[in-house]
């Protein structure tokens, strides 16, 4: 084993990169970020 850095490590930046690429696209065609309402749980009443 020599010192040279993981395969891995090379793999996720390609994935990051790729995930970016799509992101610009997305605003390029008017795509915008939302807020995040819909992942805040709500408490559930026992007996509704």
């Amino acid at each position: 084993m020599g010192k040279e850095p993981p395969v891995m490590a090379t793999r996720e930046e390609l994935k990051k990169i790729a995930a970016r690429d799509e992101w610009e696209k997305f605003i390029a065609k008017g795509w915008r970020r939302t807020e995040g309402g819909w992942t805040k749980k709500k408490a559930r009443a026992a007996n509704p």
